[in-house]
């Protein structure tokens, strides 16, 4: 019997870098106003944070992730611009509970596994879309740009 091609997927994949970008953001949000200013990086202080205290001590400072600011507000840009549902979901799994398991999360939002799943499959493709159009608008003002200098 043929599946109807209208028919919702029953799976879907994750665009493969969305998830670590967003953990990364995730990390430069919550940390974002107290450690720019001391200059430590937000995702070294959120996997110290994970692994704990010791890593501090076996870890050289010349060996800490750099701070990705550009790619961090890019992200805070894209993620306020979901639909209020999905950034609900960026915000339960990527901010208040990112060391907590997808039932738990699923449990907060009142939703079952497979919804949080297919949402986040959803928040992926909403945010490539977003970078898209970004990508799409800044060569437009450069191609204007270059018009002008001609």
């Amino acid at each position: 019997m043929p599946r109807d091609s209208r028919a919702a997927p029953t799976s879907c994949r994750r665009i493969p870098g969305m998830d670590d970008r967003l953990a990364r953001w995730s990390c430069w949000a919550s940390e974002r106003g107290v450690l720019r200013s001391a200059g430590v990086s937000s995702v070294y202080r959120c996997a110290s944070e994970v692994v704990g205290s010791d890593w501090d001590r076996t870890v050289s400072w010349s060996a800490r992730v750099p701070y990705q600011e550009l790619e961090a507000q890019q992200t805070d840009k894209a993620v306020r611009a979901l639909p209020a549902p999905l950034r609900q979901v960026v915000a339960v799994v990527y901010i208040r509970d990112l060391a907590g398991t997808k039932d738990r999360q699923a449990r907060m939002l009142r939703i079952s596994r497979v919804s949080l799943h297919r949402r986040l499959c959803e928040v992926d493709v909403a945010l490539a879309r977003w970078f898209d159009g970004e990508r799409a608008a800044r060569v437009a003002v450069q191609a204007l740009a270059g018009m002008r200098a001609v």
